[in-house]
């Protein structure tokens, strides 16, 4: 399962038409939530990967994602890849 966090643009089309195309599940999250409501659809959705906008309009999805998972701020990731033990 693969979460998308982004505005509806091409790019949002382009990343669920190849997640459909390679058959994995797109869990598409609100671009209105906060941080304690990402975390809680990044958990319950059993989300895997996550595709996103780094912000879009005036909303910084970086931080919002630091606050709802706070394992989060401070990683470096290790080839691009981050875990957070609070979350998938």
């Amino acid at each position: 399962k693969v979460g998308l966090l982004m505005p509806n643009d091409r790019h949002w089309l382009e990343a669920f038409l190849a997640l459909t195309r390679i058959g994995a599940v797109g869990v598409l999250l609100s671009t209105l939530a906060r941080g304690p409501e990402l975390a809680h659809m990044i958990r319950n959705g059993d989300v895997d990967s996550l595709l996103m906008a780094d912000a879009y309009l005036t909303s910084d999805y970086c931080a919002l994602l630091e606050e709802g998972l706070p394992g989060l701020a401070g990683q470096s990731g290790r080839e691009g890849r981050i875990a957070i033990a609070s979350a998938p």
